[in-house]
């Protein structure tokens, strides 16, 4: 399950990235505080350390309640999928075709 959600977390960056290039902005505060104080390289830290903190708490979690920790990571990919679903749709309704095959080097 953390291989899911990892991968999801690479997906929103990359999208965040994206969207940031094309004059979108970072919606969570936490990230675009660091982003936006420090640059690009605390930004990255910032999402890496919050992944980070959401897997380490699962594992401890888990060694009291298994049941518990799954269904909270479970949450934590649906909660991911959707994020990055909404990141995609905002991107096909905002950016002429064009503009976005430019961006992604195509």
């Amino acid at each position: 399950m953390y291989g899911g959600y990892l991968l999801l977390n690479v997906f929103d960056l990359a999208l965040t990235s994206l969207i940031l290039s094309v004059g979108g902005a970072e919606a969570n505060p936490v990230t675009g505080y660091f982003l936006y104080s420090f640059g690009a390289g605390a930004f990255i830290l910032a999402k890496m350390a919050l992944v980070a903190v959401a897997v380490i708490a699962c594992e401890a979690l888990r060694t009291l309640r298994p049941q518990a920790a799954s269904k909270v990571m479970h949450a934590g990919v649906f909660i991911y999928f959707i994020l990055v679903m909404y990141e995609c749709s905002l991107l096909i309704r905002h950016l002429p075709h064009a503009q976005l095959m430019a961006q992604l080097g195509r």
